[in-house]
């Protein structure tokens, strides 16, 4: 872990967006970080850039 917190933060970030996408999509947590990391494999991201944008409303899960 680095000592600045910016894993921290990031963690927060793609656990906010897990919700905010169970939410959207209708599914549990766990279907959500799967439809999340299937995102970012597909358009080539990692996962804190998939879910920057889900936070950032640029990206809907419904």
């Amino acid at each position: 872990m680095e000592s600045n917190g910016s894993s921290i933060g990031n963690s927060a970030r793609v656990y906010q967006a897990q919700g905010m996408v169970s939410v959207q999509a209708g599914c549990s947590m766990d279907e959500a970080l799967a439809l999340m990391i299937k995102t970012a494999q597909v358009t080539e991201e990692t996962l804190e850039a998939v879910a920057k944008e889900v936070v950032n409303h640029n990206v809907r899960f419904d």
